[in-house]
């Protein structure tokens, strides 16, 4: 009896345990999100109205005076920038964007704050470029960076509040509180009512509730849930793990978990351009696997961009429609086999890297649904295009999409550790060590390629080949000749030549192939694929040096690159980027990398012409732009103009007027020019330029001091126009010749290096590249020893030109803008969407967005592009 009552009271005590726990348990499980980190609120120093994060761990904040703040995690403390705002955010490269209290937005260039729009409520941005608005009407839009512009977003909700998360899509909180995401192509609304909204680089949202409080979006249970501890909150923010920060009404700023100095990607000096940083190892982060057997639509294991795959099933054997031209040698006829090899065209086994190994799969390629005019892949699997301008991207799979890469480039290739190398306009060679763009110092180039053994090979413009020297850093002179290059797994150059002829050059004299092709690439396995110039993707084949087609169902190819185990991806003539395999691969240092390349590829020294042989397509790009019109209120407008500061100057000739951003309206200039100047422009420190209309004689306004200098003095001097770089060097074109006055001189001197005078107008785009319309009215670019027609051997006609520092060069002609691409050595024509008018002036801001004039409308007749 007592040993039944001791077992009693032990299975009470158990049972009485048990349901404690349980109890704690279901506690744990319904209790509302905390701090993340478990622990308290912490208080931060300072009185702010504004708060914000972006996924690089940089913390911003606006104090309630309306200063900018930088939060410095090394010793826990605000230090003050300049500026005056009311909402701010982090963005790319300790680069902030603000809101002044009367609705201007701003960007922080490193130095001072540059104006980008009027009307605005609030913004956004994040660590790899990407920024949106709401504007004070509800109008959510991005900022368009190529542009320099902001573009509506296709859906739309009437925001007051917006955030970015970590794919960049936007998330919104209404005039009355409704809170919005954008996803899967439209708003969609969650429950609830909010103050503010803020998503961390991990995806958690946060949000001031109408209440004052800080709740955490949970999608398992599609609810906000409670983050305990604060209360009386306006403004929220979140660090890249997600955790909350918070400012109250009164302007406390409260946080759930501090940001330690290691925590962030990159902490510079206030007000100072970005210095060069040293490597961080970033967390090694594997991305999923998107290995896709046989590409098939569809695949669970693809990315979802998989799904709209084109089949392009090999081709059943079909005689080539290319005819040997004159010295070169025959090797077969075209055929076609679904699931063969490709031959070496090194000869080398590849030995057991696995990249080496040739597929035997068929090639079945899948839209990625994003757009490039060039694409290259690495050895390591490092997908890499050029997009509209020369901007580099890379390819993310974890992320199934491209993202920006520092730098700008017209001709691309990609080392064995996945780092890229580049030609750029200027012909240029620059190299990325891993850490930063490094310049090839005294190396130009009109082409460049990497072979599967590591070695560089260029080409130039007049089709001789050079070497990499790792050792010296040089190029050093090859044998063999070719305007386009690929380089073999053992180190041979294959070429195209001007002709279009492909050529192998491993001896003194280059043998030629039953081949004529725009582009050509080779894998790290040895395939050979080419775009022919009847516009046909081609491998060649194992064993017999014969040819298959690859078919692109609805597509036109014109470039490819070869990838691992000869698997290619390919641009089309349409601009799509098209891809046969995903290369697996370890991203986690992608974005790390992207944000400490501090270094630009613009460069110094010697110049060359890059030419391209894909300009035998005769294929033209458009490129799709909408404008803002304005009214000149003169009689007779007769030109518009953008300085290297990016103020707009337009004139009558007696008459010139500057562009007023805050007004977006033209108004008369504090100081004004003694005589009629027909051209105008500014340098970098707002210095503005005129030219005499009817006299050689330049004159000078510096605050309300004018200077006048005499050119020339000479016979039918004839005065053209100017144009001034960012360093203060003033280019003249009077009568046929470039005069040019220095920065540091005092007086202008003719430039007898041009050879014979044959110059009309000039313009400078970035770097010092000088492009010219000639007496013919031809364009031409001056190449460091001569005035070469662009595109080359047929020069495009032109009776307006004007360039922009970031190296982007406009033309008018019979009253359209083309723009020059230096990617496939052509002009773009620039379409206007919204307007239907001719153009017959243009200019072009530092940032690549043209401004464009009808002299003879006499209604609305300055247009500015916004995108």
């Amino acid at each position: 009896m007592l040993k039944r009552k001791g077992n009693e009271r032990l299975w009470r005590s158990l049972m009485t345990a048990v349901l404690g726990i349980i109890v704690v348990m279901s506690v744990v499980t319904v209790m509302p999100a905390r701090a993340q980190d478990g622990g308290d609120w912490s208080p931060l120093p300072g009185n702010v109205l504004d708060i914000a994060i972006n996924d690089a761990a940089q913390a911003y904040a606006v104090s309630q005076t309306g200063e900018a703040l930088r939060w410095r995690a090394g010793d826990q403390r605000w230090s003050r920038m300049s500026g005056k705002f009311v909402r701010i955010t982090g963005a790319e490269g300790n680069r902030p964007w603000g809101v002044t209290d009367d609705g201007v937005v701003m960007r922080f260039n490193g130095l001072w704050w540059e104006p980008k729009g009027n009307g605005v409520a609030d913004v956004a941005g994040d660590a790899l470029g990407n920024v949106v608005i709401a504007r004070r009407d509800g109008t959510v839009q991005r900022w368009e960076p190529l542009s320099s512009s902001w573009r509506d977003l296709e859906q739309q909700v009437p925001a007051r509040r917006i955030a970015l998360d970590e794919r960049g899509s936007p998330w919104a909180v209404t005039r009355d509180g409704r809170i919005f995401r954008l996803a899967d192509g439209g708003w969609q609304p969650l429950p609830g009512v909010a103050r503010d909204v803020a998503v961390g680089g991990n995806g958690t949202a946060v949000i001031a509730d109408r209440e004052g409080n800080v709740r955490s979006w949970d999608p398992s249970q599609q609810s906000w849930l409670l983050v305990p501890g604060v209360t009386d909150i306006v403004a929220v923010a979140a660090t890249p793990k997600g955790a909350p920060w918070a400012a109250t009404g009164e302007g406390k700023v409260l946080a759930a978990v501090l940001i330690k100095k290691e925590d962030v990607l990159a902490d510079v000096p206030d007000e100072a351009p970005t210095p060069q940083a040293s490597t961080v190892q970033a967390p090694g982060i594997k991305a999923n696997s998107i290995v896709a057997p046989g590409i098939q639509a569809g695949s669970s294991s693809a990315p979802q961009s998989q799904a709209q795959s084109n089949q392009a099933q090999q081709a059943q054997a079909s005689q080539p429609q290319t005819s040997s031209p004159a010295g070169a040698t025959g090797e077969g006829t075209e055929s076609a086999s679904g699931g063969s090899g490709s031959e070496s065209p090194g000869g080398g086994s590849g030995g057991v890297d696995p990249a080496a190994t040739t597929t035997s799969e068929n090639i079945v390629f899948t839209d990625t649904r994003e757009t490039a005019s060039r694409v290259e892949i690495g050895k390591d699997g490092s997908v890499f295009v050029l997009a509209a301008g020369g901007a580099i991207k890379r390819w993310s799979n974890e992320r199934n999409r491209l993202e920006d890469f520092p730098g700008q480039l017209a001709r691309l290739a990609v080392d064995n550790a996945g780092n890229p190398w580049g030609v750029t306009s200027l012909g240029r060679v620059f190299r990325h060590d891993g850490r930063n763009w490094k310049q090839v110092s005294g190396a130009t180039a009109s082409d460049i390629a990497i072979g599967g053994d590591g070695t560089v090979i260029t080409a130039d413009a007049d089709s001789l080949l050079a070497r990499y020297n790792p050792e010296t850093n040089r190029f050093e002179r090859l044998q063999g000749r070719g305007i386009q290059v690929a380089v073999a797994p053992d180190g041979t150059p294959w070429t195209i030549r001007e002709d279009n002829v492909v050529q192998r050059c491993d001896t003194a004299t280059c043998i030629p192939v039953n081949r004529l092709a725009r582009n050509l690439s080779i894998g790290p396995d040895g395939s050979l694929f080419i775009v022919t110039t009847q516009n046909q993707l081609q491998r060649r084949r194992v064993g017999s040096g014969t040819f298959e087609r690859i078919l692109l169902p609805g597509h036109t190819p014109d470039d490819v690159a070869a990838g691992p185990n000869g698997f290619p991806w390919v641009t089309t003539t349409a601009g799509k980027l098209l891809a046969s395999k995903f290369f697996e691969r370890d991203e986690s240092a992608d974005r790390t990398l992207a944000l400490r390349t501090t270094q630009d590829t613009s460069g110094t020294g010697a110049t060359a012409a890059v030419v391209s042989s894909q300009s035998s397509s005769g294929f033209q790009f458009t490129k799709n732009m909408r404008f803002d019109s304005f009214e000149s209120g003169f009689g007779s407008l007769d030109n518009v103009f953008v300085g290297r500061d990016d103020t707009v100057f337009i004139s009558d000739l007696a008459t010139v007027l500057e562009f007023n951003e805050r007004t977006e309206a033209f108004e008369a200039m504090d100081t004004t020019f003694p005589a009629s100047v027909n051209s105008v422009s500014s340098d970098a420190d707002g210095v503005i330029w005129g030219l005499d209309n009817a006299n050689a004689t330049a004159y000078r306004i510096k605050g309300t001091q004018v200077k006048t200098y005499t050119i020339t003095s000479g016979p039918g001097s004839s005065p053209r126009n100017l144009a001034v770089t960012g360093d203060g060097d003033v280019y003249a074109a009077i009568g046929a010749s470039i005069w040019l006055k220095e920065a540091d001189k005092s007086m202008f001197r003719e430039q007898t290096e041009f050879g014979d005078d044959n110059v009309f107008y000039v313009a400078i785009a970035g770097a010092g590249d000088i492009w010219i319309v000639n007496q013919s009215f031809e364009v031409q670019q001056w190449t460091g020893s001569k005035f070469e027609d662009r595109p080359k051997g047929r020069a495009q006609d032109a009776s307006r030109i004007a360039a922009g520092a970031d190296g982007t060069v406009y033309v008018v002609n019979n009253g359209s803008i083309l723009r020059w691409n230096a990617t496939n050595g052509d002009f773009d024509e620039v379409n206007a969407t919204n307007i239907s008018t001719d153009f017959d002036k243009v200019a072009v801001t530092s940032a690549g967005r043209p401004w464009a004039a009808n002299t003879s409308s006499g209604g609305e007749d300055i247009f500015r592009a916004r995108e």
